[in-house]
């Protein structure tokens, strides 16, 4: 679906030249008290205007009461003021140094002030380093001598392919030449339509634009059906063109990945660009430690591609995809992975983690069902766990002995549902959707607080402040918490930094 498409009702909209241009002038400080005295009219003027001037006397009435307020307010205001003068001095004066342009010389800088700079700013053009190019030459001669700077190269394309402006091949060469032999690090972005249907959506736009607002629906169903063969030379150009700059990346047969050491791969909804980029991806890599794979819930149709992708994974040891990739059980090293997040169909695809005992850092999409009563697997080093989806199976089954970290993101739930012991030092805790009301959330709360197990923090979002009180008073009068629970926040999302809605210390869990 394009941009176009997508987000045609935000274009902006032609003025009719006959329409004036509304002015906006302000009104503050026009109000003259001299205008406005007290004044008669003639005893025989019509009644209705007697009631006018009524009325205005009673608002000049009002308009002296306020003015009174307003001046005794005003030297409140001032006298207070007078008390606090040397703190707000004090804000202003950081305020003012704050806003004051920055004019320190980059030459005046150690080599590994600016090597932290340039790494981590970001420029305009996706991490792009030839502005830095054009300061000075001591900054010229800085960047073309660091190769560390050069080792990260990003390709974005999000929707609108015409205006893309992904790296040029030569700026990718660039790269892989002032890198020398440092490990890369790549971003590969990239969501666009085939040009046909970026011209279809185009046209269905054009057409809807004509019609009456009752009428689009019709249209875009009509439209939306027909097989329309367009060509555009412009977008086929600029479609070749980012193929070039993803061939320079990978490099004749793959010679290229061999320097990769990270790879986020964010792949397009357009079946065949996923097939064109993965048939491309043929190559050995045995320097890639960290993989994230992102918008992998292809057809079967791509199983071939995938099966050929990533020959040597022998050093990888963070893999991340949101989709369940077959081939990745087969392909990675278990002793070496210690950060895997994927997602998880059937009991035979959980029996897999039995031999990851490396890992540390655990991410879990799990749909499937599975039998309570099957062996339990131990994941010795695993320090954090995020589940997403059901849970029990999960926790029944795995036992982490070391946990220090557990989240989870839980979705519509049907009561009776017990919770299994949470033992984590910190348990996240955020509900999507909760269906049976207030009742069934303070029920499921309260076996929520009675599961921790060496917990010092929970963590709850999703659910209602009245939900949470309600369950914390009936669970404090009937049960005592953990010792080592410290406190219970609420918050509005998971992991935001926000003030807490509510936060409840330790000194709250006592009578």
């Amino acid at each position: 679906m394009s941009y176009l498409f997508r987000h045609s009702h935000f274009l902006p909209q032609p003025r009719n030249p006959s329409t004036p241009r509304r002015e906006h002038k302000s009104t503050a400080g026009t109000f003259n008290s001299h205008t406005m005295e007290d004044f008669e009219v003639p005893i025989d003027a019509p009644l209705d205007i007697q009631q006018k001037a009524t009325q205005m006397r009673r608002c000049w009435e009002q308009i002296q009461a306020l003015t009174g307020q307003l001046k005794a307010a005003e030297s409140l205001w001032n006298s207070l003021r007078d008390e606090v003068a040397g703190y707000i001095q004090q804000s202003e004066r950081k305020r003012l140094i704050s806003a004051r342009p920055a004019k320190v010389s980059l030459d005046g800088l150690p080599n590994e002030l600016l090597f932290n700079i340039f790494r981590h700013l970001r420029f305009e053009r996706y991490g792009h380093l030839g502005a830095l190019l054009l300061i000075n030459k001591r900054i010229h001669h800085f960047v073309m001598s660091t190769p560390l700077l050069w080792t990260h190269i990003e390709v974005l394309v999000d929707c609108d392919l015409l205006d893309a402006t992904p790296p040029k091949p030569s700026y990718v060469e660039a790269c892989l030449k002032n890198s020398q032999s440092a490990g890369l690090d790549i971003e590969i972005h990239l969501e666009w339509d085939a040009a046909a249907e970026f011209l279809k959506q185009a046209a269905i736009v054009a057409v809807v634009n004509l019609v009456d607002e009752q009428e689009e629906d019709a249209v875009w169903s009509t439209l939306n059906d027909i097989d329309m063969d367009f060509r555009c030379p412009v977008y086929e150009k600029k479609e070749a063109a980012l193929f070039e700059v993803l061939d320079a990346i990978i490099g004749t047969d793959g010679c290229n990945m061999r320097r990769w050491k990270s790879l986020v791969l964010s792949l397009p909804s357009d079946p065949s660009h996923r097939i064109a980029i993965l048939e491309r991806l043929i190559g050995s890599t045995p320097n890639l430690c960290e993989v994230d794979l992102q918008n992998t819930d292809g057809s079967d149709s791509e199983q071939d591609a995938w099966d050929s992708i990533f020959q040597d994974l022998s050093s990888l040891s963070c893999f991340t995809s949101d989709y369940r990739l077959p081939w990745a059980f087969s392909a990675l090293n278990p002793n070496r992975i210690s950060e895997l997040k994927i997602d998880l169909r059937n009991s035979m695809d959980f029996e897999i983690l039995a031999s990851y005992r490396a890992l540390q850092h655990l991410d879990i999409y799990w749909e499937g069902k599975g039998d309570s009563s099957n062996s339990i697997i131990l994941l010795p080093n695993l320090r954090s766990l995020h589940i997403r989806g059901p849970y029990n199976y999960i926790l029944n089954r795995l036992l982490t002995p070391l946990l220090d970290k557990l989240s989870i993101s839980s979705f519509t739930f049907r009561l009776p549902w017990e919770v299994p012991l949470l033992t984590a030092t910190v348990v996240q805790w955020h509900c999507r959707h909760f269906p049976d009301g207030i009742n069934a959330s303070v029920s499921f709360l309260q076996q929520i607080f009675s599961s921790l197990r060496r917990t010092q923090q929970l963590i709850l979002s999703g659910f209602a402040a009245e939900a949470v009180m309600d369950a914390f008073q009936v669970f404090k009068r009937s049960n005592s918490f953990p010792e080592e629970l410290q406190v219970i926040l609420l918050r509005r999302w998971m992991n935001t930094p926000d003030t807490p809605l509510l936060e409840l210390r330790r000194k709250d869990f006592v009578e």
